[in-house]
């Protein structure tokens, strides 16, 4: 199974994207929107978004959100696992415990891909805001555990969309260094030289 993730909104604090399912023919099936934190050269923990890339997807069965989601599913049969990426990194920083699981805005991710069924603009809420991310999570997990569960493997393609795949660090604009202005030679100038010389 492939999934991909198309960054489309990259603002100071957050990242607004869409998750489809490319099928086989190539063409894609919307799956939900995505918040992530904002873009960063090198990593700073808990605001950094994973770098662009593919990464195989398996099940995390172990840690905190496992251990919510389980007791909230518990009586079900819905979870069989936490959706993980897979070695997470670049040559600049790495990642563990990349999930996606269900939140509200960047301040939910540290990280993480947060799926939502609606999405505000990023522009004018900075940490990005998503609603129905819960009922989003309960719609597509059962595709992509499914496909795990009959023993396919399952691979995202995180693409930056909105800055293409060359993504640089935004130079810093630094204003000239005023020069001193010189004086202005004149005749009066240069018969006062002449003077002081003689």
């Amino acid at each position: 199974m492939d999934l991909e993730l198309l960054r489309i909104s990259t603002e100071p604090q957050s990242t607004n994207g869409i998750l489809f399912h490319k099928l086989k023919d190539g063409s894609r099936r919307f799956l939900s929107y995505t918040i992530e934190d904002t873009y960063r050269k090198h990593k700073q923990m808990h605001t950094t978004r994973i770098p662009s890339g593919r990464y195989q997807i398996k099940f995390r069965t172990v840690g905190g959100f496992d251990s919510r989601y389980r007791k909230r599913y518990a009586g079900t049969n819905f979870h069989h696992g936490m959706l993980e990426l897979q070695h997470v990194q670049n040559e600049f920083m790495s990642f563990k415990y990349v999930l996606i699981h269900c939140g509200n805005s960047s301040k939910s991710s540290s990280g993480c891909i947060i799926t939502t069924d609606t999405q505000e603009n990023n522009v004018f809420k900075p940490e990005g805001w998503g609603s129905g991310s819960r009922r989003n999570y309960e719609r597509i997990y059962p595709i992509i555990s499914g496909a795990l569960l009959k023993g396919e493997e399952v691979w995202i393609n995180v693409v930056d969309f909105d800055f293409g795949e060359n993504i640089t660090e935004p130079k810093k604009v630094t204003k000239p260094k005023a020069k001193t202005p010189r004086k202005k030679r004149t005749r009066k100038l240069d018969e006062d030289l002449i003077k002081r010389l003689s």
